[in-house]
């Protein structure tokens, strides 16, 4: 006999509306909300998943701008859509289903459960970074350069910050991407760290690209670093 149990109505209804609480709260912690009293009656009163989508578009004020949040409940998935004056972007969070085996004659009761650290690291990078100007205009596309073709990715990496070029390259798998030809990355050492000092063909210019943005980062305030392969090197960055 089966007894793999699937969600109920009332257990989807209960994990949507979990997060489309959680959703707000970390919003709300982070930009100011307006009529909040308001809101909270109307979050409130969501008590089925029908419901949700019928709460009006919530306003909220960023460092930069107002924002409207609105939300929309399709089948196990919540659309977020975010909309400024002059940005828009969409959220989109899957509902999580249970499916697991049952015993003989036991009700399996879940509470509603939401990973909240998970949602609020994806909100901090495809929300509030975009709306509060944190990105560089040519990084606000970060997960479709994913999709990029080694040479596209190469071209468009010549326009980027040094921030926003090491944001999408050293952090992710584009690292590896990135063609390994050493004339290119000498270019790329020259533009972002034009006063390196160091041995000659000592390391491979995409290494030693890499470790000289880690030793700034760790050590930016000051002005000689040791470096843990041996080397010393002389880092003297504006401002210093």
């Amino acid at each position: 006999m089966d007894h793999t149990q699937i969600d109920t109505p009332d257990l989807h209804d209960g994990k949507a509306r979990e997060v489309f609480y959680q959703v707000h709260k970390i919003l709300s912690e982070h930009w100011q909300i307006q009529n909040e009293e308001e809101i909270m009656k109307l979050m409130g009163a969501a008590e089925k998943s029908e419901t949700l989508n019928l709460v009006p578009a919530i306003q909220y004020n960023s460092t930069a701008c107002p924002i409207l949040v609105r939300s929309m409940l399709i089948e196990n998935k919540m659309y977020f859509h975010f909309v400024s004056e002059s940005k828009s972007s969409r959220l989109d969070i899957e509902i999580p289903s249970t499916k697991k085996e049952a015993p003989n004659n036991t009700t399996m009761k879940r509470m509603p459960t939401c990973r909240k650290e998970f949602l609020k690291a994806r909100i901090q990078r495809n929300v509030f970074n975009y709306f509060d100007g944190l990105l560089h205009p040519a990084s606000d596309m970060a997960p479709e350069l994913d999709r990029l073709t080694q040479p596209v990715l190469q071209n468009i990496s010549f326009f980027l910050r040094c921030s926003d070029f090491v944001r999408l390259t050293l952090t992710n798998r584009n690292f590896n991407k990135m063609s390994d030809h050493s004339e290119i990355w000498n270019e790329y050492l020259h533009r972002d760290f034009p006063t390196l000092v160091v041995p000659e063909k000592v390391l491979h210019p995409k290494v030693q690209y890499l470790r000289t943005y880690l030793l700034k980062r760790i050590y930016r305030r000051k002005k000689h670093y040791f470096d843990p392969f041996g080397y010393n090197i002389y880092l003297a960055f504006p401002g210093q």
